[in-house]
């Protein structure tokens, strides 16, 4: 990093320290300082750099290391022989300082212990939940410890945190612990690494709900190697979902995490630990859970153009198919068209998607299903060759090429494959999908716009939400190129996958964001409604057209899109309606 960003200090300078007062910081009695008086340290890289402070690795002549923070001003700091002695195991505080005229320098002894962000890079990309649930007991010990003081963390910091030999975790760099029930303070705190009541102007203590706040946010760390990102444009809460970052994860994980990470996450659990055995059960549940022979599935879907946006667009966009067969296979479609395209249109383009959706159904006794690259492959086939076709489409009609690329018909696709009692959903643009389990309603997908995959690239958080089309699509069916001669060249359209091992009772939802966006005023409201339209009734058919009933009784500003699929113990009978029989063998079950 650039140190001198903020007109520190540079790499290659000296300071010299001397020990702590003893008086203040008795620990600094027992540190490599006392042995020497003044000690010149050279500064080497900074690892941290804002406008409060500066960090840097630093040694002796000797070779001993030392962590460096560089100050503005000498910062108050408490004294510490109020702490217990068996504390300092756990806290790594400041043993040296250094004042100059316009600066002040505290100063740690780097401990003998390996980072965690170092055990973490040695995990494999991305890191499994098992692994990062190894991780967190170590530090639940650390935040009990700390606890049973009337201490608090505050923060827990991945690059801050070292593991020594026998698992103990210790925090690298306290200035001064805090003590639960001590006003909470902003002292230039990375957004997103502390509660987020730390910037308001009435911040309030810490307290319970601020130390799970800070045991969640190590949580996300673990899984995705970065803070969540927050700053004041989003109330200096997460700006997107955990899945935004691990569209992976198994369902069962990422709402426990955002519960601890919520406002008040003491409603979700009474301590860190409550929060850690949630985990662990989530995730010994997912290692247990085995694909079963699914008795019966329920299958169904349902459209409507909207009762607001019929008087805008007289021509319903969405494109659905929900097809089942033998009571153990079903393939699930919803695809949104592009409302604003110039060249061509989106009910064009989503139909596109459904006629390759329904292609491939009719072939499906000929595909192979039996591993998970083959399943996800089938439905990346679907999408690929609904991209080429819209392609094709486009230079027949407008070639040579001459107009705004944006304007081009595009569609959204989110699909779901049920086979040998497991699901797999493959999605491309920002049609969600949902589960219901056990109660619970748990989004399966991630929106692939651009305020999601420019954060996930590294991009500022600010930036992107300034750039005035935070929420434009970034993938969809409908990606290409343009070559020399004015002809669109079919680009690879990028997709999100996830396959996991279904439950009896489970209950998936697709739908467009006709549904998500009327339904309620917030995510949170309208998954929470959906989840209790899905868990009400066991008919399909029946909750499809409450759930449209519902995105209209909301407004009915977009057309409306929902495909359902029930898994049930009990063996299902095949439906088939006379207008399926006409285009479909009587093999391929119910199709809607």
């Amino acid at each position: 990093m650039d140190s001198s960003l903020y007109g520190w200090f540079e790499p290659g300078r000296t300071i010299h320290v001397s020990a702590r007062d003893p008086h203040v910081a008795p620990h600094a009695l027992r540190s490599a300082l006392t042995r020497h008086g003044t000690v010149e340290l050279t500064l080497e890289e900074a690892f941290f750099v804002s406008a409060t402070h500066c960090d840097f690795y630093a040694a002796s002549a000797e070779g001993v290391r030392f962590l460096v923070r560089q100050y503005r001003r000498e910062p108050l700091l408490p004294s510490d022989d109020i702490f217990p002695r068996e504390i300092h195991q756990h806290l790594n505080l400041p043993i040296g300082e250094c004042r100059r005229p316009g600066t002040y320098f505290l100063v740690w002894q780097q401990l003998d212990a390996t980072p965690l962000r170092t055990l973490l890079d040695k995990a494999p990309t991305p890191t499994p939940v098992d692994r990062a649930l190894i991780l967190l007991p170590p530090v639940l010990r650390l935040l009990e410890a700390l606890h049973e003081q009337g201490l608090a963390a505050g923060q827990l910091l991945l690059d801050r945190m070292v593991v020594g030999p026998s698992l103990d975790v210790a925090i690298e760099m306290v200035e001064s612990p805090h003590r639960l029930g001590t006003a909470l303070r902003d002292s230039g705190q990375a957004p997103g690494s502390v509660h987020p009541r730390t910037f308001s102007s009435f911040p309030g203590v810490h307290d319970m709900d601020t130390e799970l706040y800070a045991f969640g946010t190590l949580a996300w760390q673990l899984l995705t190697g970065a803070l969540p990102p927050a700053s004041a444009k989003t109330h200096y809460r997460a700006a997107i979902p955990l899945r935004g970052f691990r569209p992976d994860l198994t369902p069962g994980i990422a709402p426990l995490i955002e519960n601890a990470m919520s406002i008040r996450p003491t409603i979700a659990y009474s301590s860190p630990r409550a929060f850690l055995d949630a985990l662990s059960r989530a995730a010994k549940r997912i290692q247990d859970l085995r694909p079963h022979t699914i008795r019966g599935l329920q299958v169904s879907a349902e459209t409507h153009i909207g009762i607001a946006k019929r008087h805008v667009m007289p021509i319903n966009q969405d494109a659905i198919l929900a097809a089942s067969a033998g009571g153990e296979l079903a393939l699930l479609l919803v695809s949104d068209g592009v409302s604003t395209a110039d060249y061509g249109s989106g009910d064009i383009a989503s139909e596109f998607v459904r006629s390759e959706a329904f292609r491939a159904w009719r072939q499906i006794e000929d595909a192979e299903l039996e591993s998970t690259t083959q399943r996800v492959d089938f439905l990346k086939q679907i999408i690929d060759k609904a991209n080429r076709a819209i392609v094709q489409y486009i230079n027949g009609q407008y070639s040579p090429f001459l107009g705004d690329p944006s304007r081009v018909m595009a569609a959204t696709a989110v699909l779901a494959l049920v086979a040998f009692g497991r699901v797999t959903v493959v999605s491309t643009g920002d049609s969600p999908a949902f589960l219901v389990r056990d109660g619970k309603i748990e989004r399966l997908n991630r929106d692939q716009n651009v305020l999601t995959l420019s954060l996930v690239a590294g991009a500022d958080l600010d930036e992107i939400l300034m750039s005035g089309w935070p929420d434009a699509l970034a993938s969809c069916v409908g990606t290409f190129a343009i070559d020399d001669t004015g002809h669109l060249v079919p680009s690879s359209v990028e997709v999100d996958a996830l396959e996991f091992t279904l439950a009896p009772d489970d209950r998936l939802v697709l739908c467009s964001d006709g549904l998500t966006d009327y339904i309620a005023d917030n995510a949170a409201t309208g998954a929470e409604i959906i989840r209790r339209v899905v868990s009400f009734d066991n008919i399909p058919a029946i909750t499809a057209l409450e759930l449209i009933l519902l995105g209209n009784r909301g407004g009915g500003g977009d057309n409306v899109s929902v495909a359902l699929c029930y898994v049930s113990d009990e063996e299902t009978p095949i439906i088939v309606s006379a207008e399926d029989i006409a285009v479909a063998p009587r093999r391929m079950g119910n199709i809607e």
